[in-house]
């Protein structure tokens, strides 16, 4: 009897492991139109509705720039990719509280990516509930401009690692929550031409570590003093990395670290 299970085990496995690639597989879905909402099946390969969840991937090409809109409440992903040759694709909201949610999954570490030449804005709410990637690889610009709510006790990396800028914006809603401790903001530039990494009033991050690397430097855009950084955030410039005030006056919990401080 047990040579018998012993048999039967194997084909048993593999066709478990099959069948979960294959619903791995199913979980991404790539965008095949321009201008358009998230809830019509057509806009998608293949035409199903999306499943909001922690394996979906979603995939933003094209060779032009128009508008996706998420309309199907807030939504659960793991991997969010934009591959366009060119022009400006534009996330949005319908309503725009609508949020894309990235959180901790056994798929794979949550990222955002961007590869292509062309230009991407982010506009809808983004909540980072697990550690999350974002990587800037391409010539264009991406651009987060909606409220970001970042949950306490993760870590967060931005990298921009190609020729092109990326942007926290400034005035819009930047927030914590959840029970955890500490936040970690990883800000990395690879692209040496000024201003092509920049960040926004993060004052309402508290209990947040800003580690500033690249060989590029990383810009406060703002316009006003005193607004950038929280009372006990604490920025920490890595060797070989600049941070840049743009001559605006600012207080913090503390400095550390052997790069460099632009006033």
């Amino acid at each position: 009897m047990s040579a018998l299970i012993h048999r039967w085990s194997r084909p048993h496995v593999f066709i478990c492991l099959t069948l979960a690639f294959a619903a791995q597989a199913q979980s991404q879905s790539v965008w095949n139109t321009t201008t358009g909402d998230w809830s019509t099946a057509a806009n998608w390969s293949p035409a199903v509705v999306l499943t909001s969840g922690g394996a979906t991937t979603l995939v933003f090409g094209g060779s032009g720039g128009y508008t996706t809109t998420n309309d199907l409440g807030d939504f659960s992903l793991n991997q969010l990719v934009f591959n366009h040759s060119a022009g400006t694709v534009t996330l949005n909201g319908s309503p725009t509280t609508n949020a894309l949610v990235f959180g901790n999954s056994s798929a794979a570490l949550p990222a955002i990516t961007l590869t292509g030449p062309g230009n991407t804005t982010i506009s809808a709410p983004v909540t980072w509930n697990g550690n999350t990637a974002v990587t800037h690889g391409g010539a264009g610009t991406l651009t987060f401009s909606g409220t970001q709510t970042y949950a306490n006790g993760t870590k967060q990396t931005f990298t921009n690692a190609g020729g092109g800028t990326l942007t926290l914006a400034d005035g819009i809603t930047y927030a914590t929550a959840g029970s955890g401790t500490g936040l970690v903001l990883n800000l990395i530039n690879h692209n040496s031409v000024a201003g092509s990494f920049n960040i926004g009033d993060v004052g309402g991050l508290g209990n947040a570590t800003f580690n500033i690397g690249g060989t590029g430097a990383v810009r406060f855009n703002g316009g006003s003093a005193n607004d950038l950084f929280a009372s006990s955030a604490v920025l920490n410039v890595l060797g070989g990395a600049t941070f840049d005030f743009n001559a605006n006056p600012e207080t913090m919990g503390a400095i550390s670290g052997s790069g460099t401080i632009r006033q």
